[in-house]
């Protein structure tokens, strides 16, 4: 596709997606904007939910569920509930964690552990995760051999080290 043909595309989907903010109504869409981001940010000074994330999915279903209501089509009701939800999410400066972040290996590294995650032997003094460099030497050789891996073969490594027996 040249340029000049994906910047028709893309002024084509932009005067689409403004239609049916359009369609919506200007006041009506900033409207529910500041609700949803008033909602979220309320519950997550509340402590009801450990992130600003937390309601996404069920705020995008229930906007998208009273569209479809009101005679919207699915994918124009989800689209707008998507485009809502969203700029809701950048008002109250919700930061999506990286997809190491995000891994069960980066939040561990909290926890107070007495054994090795490798071997399982006690821990000695000063140390918090691994044994020795000899078990976090190990632990860093499978996470690399996962993290590079393509899709496929990551899930199959995830599959096998998971079953391994200990």
């Amino acid at each position: 596709m040249t340029p000049a043909a994906r910047r028709m595309k893309r002024r084509l989907e932009r005067r689409q997606r403004d239609a049916l903010r359009g369609r919506l109504g200007r006041q009506r869409y900033d409207h529910l904007i500041n609700k949803l981001a008033a909602f979220m940010r309320r519950e997550w000074q509340e402590d009801r939910v450990p992130t600003l994330l937390a309601h996404e999915g069920n705020l995008r279903h229930s906007v998208r569920s009273a569209l479809c209501l009101q005679g919207w089509k699915w994918e124009s009701a989800d689209e707008i509930a998507r485009d809502l939800v969203q700029a809701a999410l950048d008002r109250v400066g919700a930061k999506r964690p990286t997809w190491l972040q995000g891994q069960r290996e980066f939040e561990e590294r909290f926890i107070n552990r007495t054994r090795c995650k490798i071997c399982h032997f006690q821990l000695p003094e000063g140390r918090r995760v691994f044994c020795s460099s000899e078990c976090g030497s190990v632990f860093d050789a499978r996470l690399h051999r996962v993290r590079y891996a393509d899709e496929g073969r990551a899930y199959e490594l995830i599959a096998r080290e998971r079953d391994a027996p200990r």
